[in-house]
């Protein structure tokens, strides 16, 4: 049981404690006290961009208590995330430990990356969120098979999903298909219903991006 200085007794008692990582935490109850420490202690969280396109994730902890693993999530827009990663955890360990990820296809933009820890016992915490801006980036754009009949796979590059117009014109310049089509995770299918003939042709996806393809 609590009292206050006047001697009035106290029917709850919030105590607030830190623990040994930091953390404040607040509990209610008769003489409640509560201290411990998080199950991870963490050191740093980074992102960085690579000169290719690609986003590499990393993180140290200086201990870890009970830890199972880590999940690494992407959002454009800082609400909706989605999973990309899962990272084994080292279990308990006191000392260092490094983890790292990299994300090769981030979409155009901004890229939010939002780092959780799971506890063996299913809890989890949220360690932080990273941004990357990736706007100005000039990703790869690779087709296959090269060359190739009637079937054309483009990919963009990136992890998006929409659709773009994409036109495919001879030696000459003339227009020989012209298609809105959706992108599913970067990937373009272009089907070649009507086969215009062996030769190299100009494949135009939406307002720039260019690419040549032998068909046969």
């Amino acid at each position: 049981m609590a009292y206050r200085e006047d001697g009035a007794q106290l029917d709850k008692l919030l105590v607030t404690a830190m623990g040994s990582t930091g953390a404040t935490i607040n509990g209610k109850g008769d003489g409640l006290a509560i201290c411990g420490a998080l199950p991870v202690n963490l050191l740093k969280y980074q992102a960085e961009l690579k000169p290719t396109g690609g986003v590499i994730l990393s993180w140290s902890t200086a201990s870890e208590i009970k830890n199972k693993q880590y999940v690494l999530e992407r959002s454009s827009d800082g609400n909706t995330y989605v999973t990309i990663a899962t990272i084994a955890a080292t279990g308990t360990v006191d000392g260092k430990a490094e983890y790292s990820y990299t994300d090769l296809k981030p979409a155009k933009g901004k890229n939010y990356y939002r780092l959780t820890q799971q506890d063996a016992d299913g809890r989890e915490s949220a360690l932080g969120i990273r941004t990357i801006n990736i706007s100005n980036v000039k990703t790869s754009i690779v087709v296959y098979p090269n060359p190739a009949h009637s079937l054309l796979n483009i990919d963009l590059g990136t992890s998006e999903t929409s659709r773009k117009n994409v036109n495919i014109y001879n030696t000459s310049g003339k227009l020989v298909f012209s298609r809105l089509l959706d992108v599913k995770n970067g990937i373009l299918k272009v089907n070649l219903d009507q086969h215009p003939g062996p030769g190299v042709y100009l494949v135009k996806i939406g307002d720039g991006d260019r690419v040549s393809v032998l068909l046969q």
